[in-house]
């Protein structure tokens, strides 16, 4: 949990070379050039693009943790609502706002509402594609799992795994987590055809419990970006990690990628475009 505010720690680097250059200009120097290097070191400088395919389908996908208890959920999915996009994956959605969630877009296909579980791990999928097939996949009783959709775009199956591990706040929500993440990479790893797996993944992409560094992913297309913070105000803001993230497989291209403001949640919501 320590190693994820890895920028956080690079910035208290700093400090002692601060405190110490008034009596020694020389030792702040070297402590101030040691910070350098590290920043250097561990801070991402390159993105990574994949060449968009001749023959193309674009998709505008949306992503953001809701949070359950949000005040401001009618306004900010009402402007939602009027956006084009082609799918929106949300995590943390309550089931007392069920016919708010159906009301958006209603030509749209969808998967939450009508389902007899309800939100599984607060997950609801709304896109413009139909829905050939759908499934919950627990990894721990019915508290702990992802949501596998098949989706029919331009006459190809693109699989959709939608995932909210738990956030590590315990020893064993902590396990609970890394084994929901090693499952599903140990079943995308193999897989044939195309997928996306979308959602909070409640750790960083540098920790070595996030198994997808082989593939394409949010994170590597804008580097050094932030989804969620600790609070709002000025001080707390430098608490913030990159937890909200996106994989594809091969084949797949992601572009486009902007952080947008979702109010009365700490996460902010991810917005893309997956070429194929």
């Amino acid at each position: 949990m320590i190693g994820s505010f890895r920028y956080q720690w690079l910035l208290f680097s700093f400090i002692p070379a601060t405190l110490i250059a008034y009596h020694n200009k020389k030792l702040a120097l070297c402590l101030l050039t040691a910070s350098l290097f590290l920043t250097g070191l561990h801070l991402n400088w390159q993105s990574y693009f994949l060449s968009e395919p001749e023959k193309k389908t674009q998709l505008t996908v949306k992503q953001i943790n809701l949070s359950y208890f949000n005040p401001y959920i009618k306004k900010e999915l009402a402007k939602l609502a009027k956006e084009d996009w082609d799918l929106l994956v949300v995590q943390e959605f309550n089931d007392q706002h069920k016919p708010l969630f159906e009301s958006i877009k209603p030509h749209y296909f969808k998967f939450g509402p009508s389902q007899r579980v309800g939100f599984p791990m607060g997950i609801g999928v709304i896109t413009r594609y139909p829905i050939i097939s759908s499934k919950v996949v627990f990894t721990h009783k019915e508290r702990v799992g992802y949501v596998e959709l098949d989706l029919l775009i331009a006459r190809e199956v693109i699989k959709l795994f939608a995932i909210h591990p738990p956030s590590p706040r315990t020893r064993r929500d902590w396990q609970l987590r890394n084994a929901l993440l090693k499952r599903l990479h140990n079943e995308t790893k193999d897989a044939a055809g195309r997928w996306v797996i979308s959602g909070d993944f409640n750790t960083v992409p540098w920790s070595v419990y996030f198994p997808f560094k082989n593939s394409l992913s949010c994170s590597q297309v804008r580097v050094n970006y932030h989804t969620w913070h600790y609070d709002s105000a000025l001080l707390f803001s430098l608490i913030e990690l990159p937890i909200d993230n996106c994989i594809v497989s091969e084949a797949i291209a992601i572009t486009d990628l902007q952080i947008e403001q979702f109010n009365g949640s700490d996460h902010k919501l991810l917005s893309y475009q997956i070429t194929f």
